[in-house]
Protein backbone atom coordinates (compact mmCIF):
# COMPACT_ATOMS: atom_id res chain seq x y z
CA UNK A 1 0.00 0.00 0.00
CA UNK A 2 1.46 3.87 -0.56
CA UNK A 3 2.80 5.95 2.16
CA UNK A 4 4.07 5.39 5.46
CA UNK A 5 4.98 3.35 7.40
CA UNK A 6 5.18 0.82 4.40
CA UNK A 7 2.88 -1.94 4.81
CA UNK A 8 1.14 -4.55 3.18
CA UNK A 9 -2.27 -6.73 3.10
CA UNK A 10 -3.41 -10.37 3.06
CA UNK A 11 -6.50 -11.80 1.31
CA UNK A 12 -8.55 -15.15 1.64
CA UNK A 13 -11.59 -16.52 1.39
CA UNK A 14 -10.73 -18.29 4.64
CA UNK A 15 -10.44 -14.91 6.93
CA UNK A 16 -10.68 -10.82 6.63
CA UNK A 17 -7.94 -8.40 5.01
CA UNK A 18 -5.30 -8.14 7.68
CA UNK A 19 -3.04 -4.80 7.25
CA UNK A 20 0.85 -5.58 8.51
CA UNK A 21 3.44 -2.77 9.11
CA UNK A 22 6.25 -3.93 7.07
CA UNK A 23 8.77 -3.04 8.97
CA UNK A 24 7.79 -4.59 12.57
CA UNK A 25 5.15 -7.15 10.89
CA UNK A 26 2.66 -6.01 13.41
CA UNK A 27 -1.45 -6.26 12.33
CA UNK A 28 -2.39 -2.39 11.84
CA UNK A 29 -6.30 -3.46 11.03
CA UNK A 30 -8.65 -6.02 9.51
CA UNK A 31 -10.65 -5.40 6.84
CA UNK A 32 -14.43 -6.84 6.53
CA UNK A 33 -14.15 -8.25 3.02
CA UNK A 34 -12.88 -11.99 1.66
CA UNK A 35 -11.49 -12.23 -1.55
CA UNK A 36 -8.77 -12.73 -4.56
CA UNK A 37 -7.38 -10.55 -7.08
CA UNK A 38 -6.35 -7.93 -4.70
CA UNK A 39 -4.85 -4.76 -6.13
CA UNK A 40 -3.68 -1.24 -4.80
CA UNK A 41 -4.05 2.00 -6.43
CA UNK A 42 -0.23 3.44 -6.13
CA UNK A 43 -1.35 7.32 -4.64
CA UNK A 44 -4.58 6.82 -2.89
CA UNK A 45 -5.23 4.04 0.14
CA UNK A 46 -8.15 2.18 -2.69
CA UNK A 47 -8.37 -1.53 -3.00
CA UNK A 48 -10.27 -3.77 -5.35
CA UNK A 49 -10.67 -7.16 -5.24
CA UNK A 50 -12.98 -10.03 -6.31
CA UNK A 51 -15.21 -11.37 -3.89
CA UNK A 52 -18.15 -13.81 -4.18
CA UNK A 53 -21.27 -11.89 -3.43
CA UNK A 54 -23.19 -13.94 -1.00
CA UNK A 55 -26.29 -11.45 -0.13
CA UNK A 56 -27.32 -12.38 -3.36
CA UNK A 57 -27.36 -16.20 -3.38
CA UNK A 58 -30.22 -18.20 -1.22
CA UNK A 59 -27.86 -19.77 0.96
CA UNK A 60 -24.58 -18.45 1.98
CA UNK A 61 -21.55 -20.43 0.90
CA UNK A 62 -19.31 -21.44 4.02
CA UNK A 63 -16.16 -20.24 1.86
CA UNK A 64 -13.14 -22.46 2.18
CA UNK A 65 -10.68 -24.12 0.29
CA UNK A 66 -12.82 -27.43 0.34
CA UNK A 67 -15.85 -25.60 -0.41
CA UNK A 68 -14.94 -22.98 -3.35
CA UNK A 69 -11.79 -23.18 -5.85
CA UNK A 70 -11.52 -19.27 -5.59
CA UNK A 71 -11.80 -19.31 -9.48
CA UNK A 72 -15.35 -20.14 -10.49
CA UNK A 73 -17.62 -18.14 -8.87
CA UNK A 74 -21.69 -18.46 -8.06
CA UNK A 75 -21.96 -14.14 -7.96
CA UNK A 76 -18.45 -12.69 -8.59
CA UNK A 77 -18.46 -9.21 -8.05
CA UNK A 78 -15.48 -6.49 -7.87
CA UNK A 79 -15.43 -4.47 -4.86
CA UNK A 80 -13.43 -1.30 -4.27
CA UNK A 81 -12.96 0.05 -1.10
CA UNK A 82 -11.37 2.86 0.60
CA UNK A 83 -9.64 1.69 3.18
CA UNK A 84 -7.29 3.29 5.83
CA UNK A 85 -4.09 2.45 7.95
CA UNK A 86 -6.45 4.32 10.89
CA UNK A 87 -9.35 2.56 12.82
CA UNK A 88 -11.52 4.14 10.53
CA UNK A 89 -14.15 1.42 8.71
CA UNK A 90 -13.33 0.93 5.26
CA UNK A 91 -16.25 2.29 2.64
CA UNK A 92 -17.46 0.75 -0.30
CA UNK A 93 -16.99 3.41 -3.54
CA UNK A 94 -18.65 0.90 -5.75
CA UNK A 95 -19.58 -2.78 -7.00
CA UNK A 96 -19.67 -4.49 -10.27
CA UNK A 97 -21.02 -7.48 -11.59
CA UNK A 98 -20.21 -10.19 -14.21
CA UNK A 99 -19.05 -13.51 -14.92
CA UNK A 100 -15.12 -13.73 -14.75
CA UNK A 101 -15.07 -9.81 -13.61
CA UNK A 102 -11.39 -9.37 -11.88
CA UNK A 103 -9.02 -6.16 -11.11
CA UNK A 104 -5.94 -6.20 -13.42
CA UNK A 105 -4.41 -2.50 -12.07
CA UNK A 106 -4.40 0.75 -11.25
CA UNK A 107 -3.49 3.78 -13.29
CA UNK A 108 -0.03 5.54 -12.05
CA UNK A 109 -2.48 8.24 -11.00
CA UNK A 110 -5.37 5.97 -9.63
CA UNK A 111 -8.07 7.16 -11.59
CA UNK A 112 -8.74 4.54 -13.51
CA UNK A 113 -8.53 0.89 -13.08
CA UNK A 114 -8.26 -2.12 -15.92
CA UNK A 115 -10.57 -5.01 -15.11
CA UNK A 116 -11.12 -8.11 -17.11
CA UNK A 117 -14.57 -7.30 -18.52
CA UNK A 118 -17.73 -9.12 -20.66
CA UNK A 119 -16.27 -11.68 -22.95
CA UNK A 120 -12.87 -11.94 -21.50
CA UNK A 121 -12.15 -8.25 -22.87
CA UNK A 122 -10.23 -6.11 -21.04
CA UNK A 123 -12.11 -2.20 -20.15
CA UNK A 124 -11.12 0.56 -18.01
CA UNK A 125 -12.93 1.93 -15.90
CA UNK A 126 -13.15 5.26 -13.87
CA UNK A 127 -11.78 3.88 -10.47
CA UNK A 128 -14.23 6.58 -8.15
CA UNK A 129 -17.53 5.49 -9.32
CA UNK A 130 -16.99 2.22 -11.72
CA UNK A 131 -18.16 4.40 -15.33
CA UNK A 132 -16.79 2.91 -18.70
CA UNK A 133 -13.97 4.58 -19.82
CA UNK A 134 -12.72 2.60 -22.68
CA UNK A 135 -12.58 -1.40 -24.07
CA UNK A 136 -9.48 -3.36 -25.63
CA UNK A 137 -10.85 -5.43 -28.84
CA UNK A 138 -7.70 -5.98 -30.29
CA UNK A 139 -7.27 -9.73 -28.63
CA UNK A 140 -9.12 -12.79 -29.78
CA UNK A 141 -8.43 -14.62 -26.45
CA UNK A 142 -9.03 -14.36 -22.76
CA UNK A 143 -6.60 -11.42 -21.46
CA UNK A 144 -4.68 -12.64 -18.84
CA UNK A 145 -2.84 -9.19 -17.35
CA UNK A 146 -3.05 -5.44 -18.01
CA UNK A 147 -0.65 -3.22 -16.40
CA UNK A 148 -0.58 0.73 -17.25
CA UNK A 149 2.75 2.31 -18.47
CA UNK A 150 4.33 4.77 -16.34
CA UNK A 151 2.69 7.80 -18.01
CA UNK A 152 -0.83 5.87 -17.47
CA UNK A 153 -0.99 6.74 -21.27
CA UNK A 154 -0.99 3.25 -22.28
CA UNK A 155 -2.21 0.03 -21.41
CA UNK A 156 0.27 -3.37 -21.69
CA UNK A 157 -1.97 -6.85 -22.22
CA UNK A 158 -0.72 -10.30 -22.16
CA UNK A 159 -2.94 -13.21 -23.83
CA UNK A 160 -3.71 -16.73 -24.26
CA UNK A 161 -3.64 -15.60 -28.32
CA UNK A 162 -0.15 -15.33 -27.54
CA UNK A 163 0.18 -11.63 -28.03
CA UNK A 164 1.54 -8.83 -25.88
CA UNK A 165 -0.11 -5.79 -26.66
CA UNK A 166 0.35 -1.74 -25.98
CA UNK A 167 -2.80 0.09 -25.81
CA UNK A 168 -3.33 3.86 -26.34
CA UNK A 169 -5.72 4.48 -23.30
CA UNK A 170 -6.92 7.95 -25.60
CA UNK A 171 -7.90 5.96 -29.01
CA UNK A 172 -7.87 2.48 -27.63
CA UNK A 173 -6.24 1.54 -30.45
CA UNK A 174 -3.39 -0.59 -30.46
CA UNK A 175 0.27 1.07 -30.92
CA UNK A 176 2.41 -1.97 -30.80
CA UNK A 177 2.22 -5.54 -30.67
CA UNK A 178 4.76 -8.95 -29.90
CA UNK A 179 3.98 -12.33 -30.91
CA UNK A 180 5.07 -15.44 -28.71
CA UNK A 181 6.36 -18.48 -29.95
CA UNK A 182 5.57 -20.48 -26.36
CA UNK A 183 2.34 -18.31 -25.75
CA UNK A 184 0.58 -21.45 -24.35
CA UNK A 185 1.03 -20.36 -20.35
CA UNK A 186 1.32 -16.68 -19.90
CA UNK A 187 2.34 -16.31 -16.25
CA UNK A 188 3.50 -12.72 -15.45
CA UNK A 189 4.15 -9.27 -16.56
CA UNK A 190 5.62 -6.50 -15.35
CA UNK A 191 5.84 -2.93 -16.96
CA UNK A 192 8.62 -0.10 -15.79
CA UNK A 193 8.08 3.23 -14.97
CA UNK A 194 10.02 3.77 -18.43
CA UNK A 195 7.70 1.60 -20.57
CA UNK A 196 10.32 -1.63 -21.04
CA UNK A 197 8.29 -4.49 -20.76
CA UNK A 198 9.10 -7.92 -19.04
CA UNK A 199 6.93 -11.37 -19.32
CA UNK A 200 7.13 -14.38 -18.84
CA UNK A 201 5.30 -17.37 -20.91
CA UNK A 202 5.87 -20.99 -19.64
CA UNK A 203 9.50 -21.32 -19.34
CA UNK A 204 10.36 -18.28 -21.40
CA UNK A 205 11.62 -15.12 -19.98
CA UNK A 206 10.93 -11.71 -22.41
CA UNK A 207 12.21 -8.11 -22.34
CA UNK A 208 10.74 -6.16 -24.44
CA UNK A 209 10.94 -1.91 -25.51
CA UNK A 210 8.15 -1.63 -27.73
CA UNK A 211 9.14 1.62 -28.50
CA UNK A 212 12.54 0.99 -30.05
CA UNK A 213 11.54 -2.01 -30.93
CA UNK A 214 14.75 -4.25 -29.32
CA UNK A 215 13.88 -7.81 -27.21
CA UNK A 216 15.71 -9.77 -25.35
CA UNK A 217 14.36 -13.44 -24.16
CA UNK A 218 16.06 -16.37 -22.36
CA UNK A 219 15.33 -20.01 -21.36
CA UNK A 220 14.61 -19.19 -17.68
CA UNK A 221 15.41 -22.38 -16.36
CA UNK A 222 18.69 -23.20 -18.31
CA UNK A 223 19.90 -19.71 -17.17
CA UNK A 224 19.17 -20.58 -13.37
CA UNK A 225 20.18 -23.89 -13.84
CA UNK A 226 17.13 -25.53 -12.12
CA UNK A 227 13.01 -25.66 -12.00
CA UNK A 228 11.60 -22.92 -10.70
CA UNK A 229 8.12 -21.64 -10.99
CA UNK A 230 7.84 -17.45 -11.12
CA UNK A 231 5.46 -15.97 -8.89
CA UNK A 232 6.36 -12.40 -9.33
CA UNK A 233 8.30 -9.83 -11.65
CA UNK A 234 9.25 -6.94 -9.09
CA UNK A 235 8.29 -3.39 -10.49
CA UNK A 236 11.81 -1.75 -11.46
CA UNK A 237 12.79 -5.01 -13.39
CA UNK A 238 15.50 -6.01 -11.38
CA UNK A 239 14.26 -9.62 -9.92
CA UNK A 240 12.15 -12.67 -10.05
CA UNK A 241 10.85 -14.45 -7.08
CA UNK A 242 10.02 -17.69 -7.43
CA UNK A 243 9.06 -21.34 -5.74
CA UNK A 244 11.12 -24.08 -5.44
CA UNK A 245 11.43 -27.64 -4.71
CA UNK A 246 13.33 -26.70 -1.43
CA UNK A 247 11.57 -23.29 -1.05
CA UNK A 248 11.99 -19.70 -2.64
CA UNK A 249 14.32 -18.01 -4.49
CA UNK A 250 15.58 -14.68 -6.56
CA UNK A 251 16.26 -14.35 -9.85
CA UNK A 252 18.32 -11.07 -11.35
CA UNK A 253 15.71 -10.76 -14.40
CA UNK A 254 18.33 -9.75 -17.11
CA UNK A 255 20.26 -13.05 -16.75
CA UNK A 256 18.26 -15.61 -14.74
CA UNK A 257 21.04 -15.77 -12.24
CA UNK A 258 19.96 -16.95 -8.86
CA UNK A 259 20.65 -14.48 -5.70
CA UNK A 260 18.84 -15.74 -2.66
CA UNK A 261 17.08 -18.36 -2.35
CA UNK A 262 15.33 -19.66 0.43
CA UNK A 263 15.41 -23.35 2.11
CA UNK A 264 11.86 -23.41 3.50
CA UNK A 265 10.77 -26.10 6.73
CA UNK A 266 7.14 -26.53 6.03
CA UNK A 267 4.27 -26.06 3.12
CA UNK A 268 5.25 -24.39 -0.26
CA UNK A 269 5.27 -20.60 -1.54
CA UNK A 270 1.90 -20.22 -3.42
CA UNK A 271 2.13 -16.54 -3.77
CA UNK A 272 4.66 -13.84 -3.98
CA UNK A 273 4.55 -10.17 -4.48
CA UNK A 274 7.16 -7.04 -4.28
CA UNK A 275 6.31 -3.61 -2.54
CA UNK A 276 5.42 -0.82 -5.17
CA UNK A 277 9.45 0.27 -4.84
CA UNK A 278 10.62 -3.41 -4.72
CA UNK A 279 12.14 -2.89 -0.86
CA UNK A 280 10.04 -5.61 0.23
CA UNK A 281 9.21 -9.13 -1.08
CA UNK A 282 6.72 -10.90 0.81
CA UNK A 283 5.63 -14.64 0.05
CA UNK A 284 2.54 -16.81 0.60
CA UNK A 285 3.18 -20.14 1.90
CA UNK A 286 0.47 -23.16 2.00
CA UNK A 287 0.60 -25.67 4.93
CA UNK A 288 -1.23 -28.49 4.57
CA UNK A 289 -4.70 -27.72 2.48
CA UNK A 290 -4.59 -31.09 0.44
CA UNK A 291 -6.10 -34.52 1.12
CA UNK A 292 -8.82 -33.37 2.38
CA UNK A 293 -7.79 -31.19 5.11
CA UNK A 294 -8.17 -27.08 5.49
CA UNK A 295 -5.09 -25.13 4.65
CA UNK A 296 -3.56 -22.87 6.48
CA UNK A 297 -0.89 -20.22 6.06
CA UNK A 298 2.57 -18.51 6.52
CA UNK A 299 3.70 -15.27 5.27
CA UNK A 300 7.40 -14.70 5.00
CA UNK A 301 9.18 -11.38 3.87
CA UNK A 302 12.14 -10.30 3.02
CA UNK A 303 13.72 -6.91 2.99
CA UNK A 304 15.50 -6.17 -0.13
CA UNK A 305 19.22 -4.33 0.26
CA UNK A 306 21.45 -3.60 -2.90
Amino acid sequence: MPGSPPTFATSSFHRDIVVFNAATCERLKEIKAKGVHMVFSPVDEVMALTVEHNDELPHKLKLSSITHDFVHFHKPALYVLDTSRSPNPTTRRFMLQWHGIRAFSFSPDGSMLAIKGIKNRVEIINSMRGLGYGVVRSHTDEVTHAEFTGGGDKLVTMSKDGTLRVTDVRTMRSVAKLEMDNWRNPLQLAVSTSGVVASIWGRTVTIWDYETGVMNSYNFETARGSEAWPLSISPDLRWVASRTDDGADVTDLATGKVMYSARLESGFVSSAAFSADAKYLVMGRCVNGHHGRSDSGILNMWEIQV
